[in-house]
């Protein structure tokens, strides 16, 4: 946290209003009415007043028309009420017109001081029954002075019961103000910004996601927004940018990283209590090259982050600065509340799904609601050039090109997109004759739109999908460019989110040398596959690669790595997609066959045993003839547990081995030895 900074003109004017009151109060300043009003006096009295009158109606504007309740320090209550005392006693003291300023002060005080609202009236009651009595002067003034206390402490006590309600006790006569709207758009940033945090906590898997507006009047980085595990954050951390931490990343305006963090979690500003932390990683939010905050994440793990975290966390700061410029500017965009609430809770959602069909789902929800268009496509840009994968076209009926099919792009608006990295767009197809296709050669020309609008969607300065707007009206989406700008970014971070997301999955249950899934993966898949099945079959083939230690021992392990990578490949081209195969260990495979009995997994087998034997294989030791033996159990025939199912597919398989290889041998037609 940081230290509270010393103001030596605050300090000054609190010494000096003090020092005023306590003069006023032993009647130093007392000027009787008649000395007032003589000419010399009365001109200097009189530009004092008129000075003093002017301030509060500047006050009382700028209360009514912009200030926030509570806004008051304590300098400033002092300050004013010493010279409002000071002008009633210059004027006569309780006989003074001036004295209704009291009045004023003491509403002002109660409405504008959260802390210092009773300092008005005790000092008033302190100033002038102190100088009435030191003077004198309290026989004469004291039927008028209570009557006066009296008025004071009402009215004191009217306020205070005024506030409690919410009301202004001139609010009759002065026109009423709304501030609900700045509120709600205040509370809507906050909302998108923690949404954010979300999505950053749910993508590099943090303790804590954080991020912090700059404000550079004060030199603090303030808490905006955060997600965390953790019940100790400090939800209005205030950090000084020029010694903090995380103020580094913004003044020296790149990244900071600490894959190794042994300092207390407390340095870091925003717990209230030492925390398991071990990695560190904060970037700053820039906006137009100027830094307007900092996004930070943490973690118990120790190397969580490194210099790839740093790149995706910049990603991140980019949406965030895009968000606040949304937020900032939507009543010029026309943006209504009900639209951005929709985007907020869609930005929630975002949050907290992490696979790619799911994003792409609220897309095609979202766009509709806050673009105007008739036709939606995502583009997912493959790596072989001028190939893409459609993932969305929503509606269907709207034709080509279709959900699911993989198009070439190559010479279409969509390929300008990709390979320019900027927007392209044709306001009417048809009035200007444009010849250029949005997405293939292969659509139609007669396709009915008229507006097309092609959005690359980039990550680290590369196009990975293409989002394709189109309407049936020309010029559909001049008006809502800004809108489009903001939510493409947004998207684009939560596909990519999910893409890696999905890529770290796949890698925990896929091996890593044949593509196939791994051990891990076909026991669960098994067992699922017994669970669904009831009393339907099962059937499992366990092979392995004849005499694959010998061609290791001849011609070494990347030649036996590169026969391993082949027998998958000609597995998945013989093994339907609705099967399931998968790299047992070593040089075994397994395959499952649900609603297959022994006979049915047998004949599919030997289909995968002569795929395997039929071509040699090309390695650079020259081409080798590689063959599998396969041994097939069936669930429940053989077995009605998983164990005992691969245990018998195991059992057929040393039998196959054992009758000569090359074969497929079925569990049920082992000749049982008696024991």
């Amino acid at each position: 946290m940081s230290k509270t900074k010393i103001n030596p003109i605050k300090i000054f004017l609190i010494l000096l209003a003090t020092a005023t009151i306590v003069g006023l109060t032993a009647g130093y300043f007392y000027r009787p009415l008649p000395f007032s009003l003589q000419q010399t006096a009365s001109l200097a009295i009189l530009g004092f007043g008129v000075a003093l009158l002017a301030i509060y109606a500047i006050l009382v504007i700028k209360y009514w028309r912009v200030v926030k309740r509570g806004g008051w320090q304590l300098f400033q209550v002092l300050t004013l009420t010493a010279a409002t005392g000071l002008a009633v006693q210059l004027s006569g003291g309780l006989a003074s017109p001036l004295i209704l300023l009291y009045g004023l002060l003491i509403v002002l005080s109660v409405f504008r001081s959260e802390r210092w609202k009773t300092v008005p009236v005790a000092s008033i009651l302190l100033m002038e029954l102190g100088s009435s009595f030191l003077t004198g002067r309290w026989r004469q003034e004291l039927l008028p002075g209570m009557t006066i206390t009296a008025g004071l402490i009402l009215l004191y006590v009217i306020s205070l019961v005024i506030v409690r309600r919410g009301r202004s006790s001139v609010a009759g006569s002065l026109p009423a103000v709304s501030f609900d709207e700045p509120v709600t758009a205040h509370r809507a940033l906050k909302e998108d910004l923690a949404s954010l945090c979300g999505l950053v906590q749910a993508a590099m898997r943090t303790r804590t996601s954080a991020i912090f507006r700059a404000d550079h009047l004060t030199g603090t980085l303030n808490m905006a927004a955060f997600k965390s595990y953790s019940a100790e954050v400090i939800k209005d951390a205030s950090l000084e940018i020029r010694s903090s931490l995380l103020g580094w990343a913004a003044r020296e305006r790149q990244g900071l990283l600490y894959a190794s963090f042994e300092r207390d979690a407390r340095d870091l500003g925003y717990y209230r209590k030492s925390e398991e932390v071990r990695s560190v990683l904060a970037v700053p939010v820039l906006q137009e090259s100027e830094v307007i905050g900092v996004l930070a994440v943490d973690s118990e793990q120790t190397g969580e982050f490194d210099e790839t975290d740093k790149i995706l966390l910049s990603g991140f700061a980019e949406e965030a600065a895009k968000l606040v410029h949304f937020h900032q500017s939507h009543s010029a965009l026309g943006l209504e509340k009900d639209r951005l609430q929709q985007w907020n809770s869609r930005l929630e959602l975002m949050a907290s799904r992490l696979k790619i069909n799911d994003v792409t789902k609220i897309i095609q929800e979202l766009i509709p609601r806050l673009v105007p268009c008739d036709h939606i496509v995502l583009l997912e840009i493959l790596p072989e050039p001028g190939k893409a994968r459609v993932l969305l076209s929503d509606p269907a009926s709207a034709g080509y090109p279709a959900p699911g099919t993989e198009i070439n792009i190559t010479g279409s608006l969509s390929e300008q997109a990709v390979n320019l990295k900027e927007w392209r767009s044709v306001d009417d197809f048809y009035r200007r004759a444009i010849g250029i296709h949005r997405y293939s050669g292969e659509e139609r020309p007669d396709h009915g739109f008229r507006s097309v609008l092609a959005a690359p969607l980039l990550y680290e300065d590369v196009c990975h999908y293409v989002l394709v707007l189109e309407s049936r009206h020309p010029q559909a989406f001049e008006a809502d460019r800004d809108t489009i700008h903001i939510i493409a970014g947004q998207f684009s971070l939560a596909l990519k989110s999910a893409a890696m997301y999905e890529e770290k999955e796949n890698l925990a249950i896929r091996d890593g040398l044949t593509g196939l899934a791994n051990h891990r993966r076909f026991q669960e898949y098994l067992e699922e596959a017994i669970a669904r099945a009831g009393s339907h079959p099962v059937g499992i083939a366990l092979f392995d690669i004849d005499h694959f230690k010998k061609l290791n021992d001849n011609y070494g392990h990347p030649i036996g790595d590169a026969v391993l990578k082949e027998v998958a490949v000609r597995l998945k081209k013989s093994i339907s997609s609705f099967d399931f195969v998968a790299r047992y260990g070593g040089e075994e495979f397994i395959a499952v066959w649900p609603g297959r009995n022994d006979k049915e997994a047998a004949q599919l087998a030997e289909q995968v045993r002569l795929v395997i034997e039929g071509d040699k294989f090309k390695t650079t030791a020259g081409d080798l003839p590689v063959t599998v033996s396969l041994g097939v159990a069936s669930y429940p025939q053989d077995a009605k547990k998983k164990a005992e199912l691969i245990k018998a597919a195991d059992e057929a398989l040393y039998a196959a081995k054992k009758g000569g290889r090359n074969k497929v041998v079925r569990f049920a037609a082992m000749e049982k030895v008696e024991n």
